[in-house]
């Protein structure tokens, strides 16, 4: 049923239904008398209220967070169940954009791969926190971008901003995605076609309205988030956190690589009814996956750079305008070695955000 065409998204939802289930009822097993990881309390103390800002972040978990625990009870359980949605949300995104660009079967193989994945079923898959929210924002702002590329209306245009803003609002870091969309739309081929619709420009302005509270909070806060993350730039680092940095960050590509490798064999040369993937949009993804993979790196590396003599290095905070300490992988056989990384690396970006959390000090939380 999974391969069939016609069933193969209702077979998916169901499987990634049956993966939460799982999850949820094998953390609570786990940790019957564990207290909750300090950014879920801290997401549950912001949704208190709704604010345009939250003190050292933008709103949007503050704001899930209120929603969701108006309708189900403050417990530990029921902050592990809103984890898995935010991890749900996100395979079935990474589903949806493999199937644009990778066929039915290699995308099939990619989310189960990915539910393998240490940051999607291990210890810290319960947290939720922002860089969880990111993880279920960002894939699906991709994939609305590539049904506007598609089909460049209005309507696509107006749920790109909404998801721009969306990601936005969950966590800076998310500037390096915004970059990476509006790089592949600028290089595309297609983008005659697309900058002569109207929906770019409805996108750009659902986004800067969507994004207006957040900034007249900022305004009329002293831009304490911003700040905030500023505080981390000129901090004293080494050589060796960059280097440490970088053997993670490229590191996890060997994961990708191998899963690549499978999705190509044995069904290298064969397509079957229904499975050809949407040859065009894989550049898209490609220019994506690849400002998520070196934008990073890049940052990391220009900041040791122009630090070091000064004896400063270049441990950003995930927070900073222009830092993520995200880990991701960016027609033919290439094309396909190249479009499966790219999927497995979209949700492998955003859900390595929570090793960070789970290294930062407490101080800075406090």
């Amino acid at each position: 049923m999974l391969l069939r065409p016609r069933r193969a998204t209702a077979s998916m939802l169901i499987c990634i239904a049956v993966f939460f289930i799982l999850g949820v009822f094998v953390v609570i097993l786990m940790k019957p008398a564990e207290t909750l990881f300090m950014d879920s309390t801290e997401a549950y103390a912001w949704g208190m209220q709704f604010l345009g800002g939250y003190g050292r972040h933008p709103p949007l978990t503050g704001w899930i967070a209120r929603i969701w625990y108006s309708v189900f009870p403050a417990t530990n359980w029921s902050s592990y169940a809103l984890s898995g949605v935010m991890i749900c949300v996100c395979l079935f995104s990474i589903y949806l954009i493999g199937r644009r660009v990778l066929g039915l079967r290699r995308a099939t193989l990619v989310v189960f791969a990915m539910m393998l994945y240490p940051l999607f079923i291990g210890a810290k898959a319960d947290r939720f926190n922002n860089y969880q929210v990111l993880l279920a924002v960002l894939p699906l702002m991709v994939w609305l971008f590539l049904r506007a590329y598609e089909k460049p209306t209005a309507k696509a245009g107006v749920l790109l901003g909404l998801a721009a803003a969306a990601a936005t609002l969950t966590i800076y870091s998310a500037a390096f995605g915004l970059v990476g969309v509006a790089l592949a739309a600028v290089l595309h081929p297609g983008r005659r076609r697309f900058f002569a619709s109207p929906a770019p420009y409805v996108a750009t302005a659902v986004f800067l309205v969507a994004l207006s509270p957040h900034v007249i909070w900022l305004i009329n806060n002293d831009f304490s988030s911003l700040r905030w993350a500023g505080g981390f730039v000129g901090e004293v680092s080494h050589r060796a956190h960059v280097a440490v940095y970088l053997g993670q960050h490229f590191g996890l590509l060997a994961f990708c690589l191998v899963a690549a490798a499978i999705a190509l064999w044995p069904w290298r040369w064969r397509v079957g009814d229904g499975d050809a993937p949407v040859a065009d949009e894989r550049s898209l993804v490609l220019v994506i996956a690849g400002v998520l993979v070196f934008g990073p790196s890049k940052a990391r590396l220009g900041q040791l750079v122009l630090l070091s003599g000064s004896g400063r290095g270049c441990e950003l905070a995930a927070e900073a305008p222009g830092h993520a300490t995200g880990y991701c992988e960016i027609g033919g056989g290439r094309c396909d070695f190249c479009a499966v990384i790219a999927c497995r690396g979209i949700g492998l970006f955003v859900g390595a955000f929570q090793e960070r959390a789970g290294r930062r000090p407490v101080s800075a939380v406090c």
